[in-house]
């Protein structure tokens, strides 16, 4: 399946956060929480639904669920990481390092 540079730099901030969801993970899972009705309200249609699932997997505290669309290469898990919840999980240093790596390899 192919990717765009935007689905390239959701995979690297999200394979960081799943790193930072095993370190941390009451801390990952609720700054997620907290954004994710914020997320939501400015979301529609798809993007919406994906929010929805995210927070009903942060709900639940099913780490391997989260876990496995942070890291799918599948569609569901690409549109997924496109309407992320998990703003200021990473520091904005972090993000930005990851972000100009993504950049800079292509």
């Amino acid at each position: 399946m192919s990717t765009n540079r935007s689905d390239e730099i959701a995979a690297a901030l999200h394979r960081r956060i799943a790193e930072q969801l095993t370190a941390e993970p009451v801390y990952v899972i609720n700054r997620a929480l907290l954004n994710a009705q914020k997320v939501r309200e400015n979301s529609r249609g798809s993007a919406r639904d994906a929010v929805d699932r995210w927070v009903s997997l942060l709900s639940n505290g099913d780490l391997r669920g989260i876990r496995e669309h942070m890291l799918g290469d599948d569609e569901l898990s690409r549109q997924m990481r496109n309407s992320s919840v998990f703003q200021n999980v990473l520091s904005s240093r972090e993000r930005d390092g990851l972000v100009d790596g993504v950049l800079s390899a292509a």
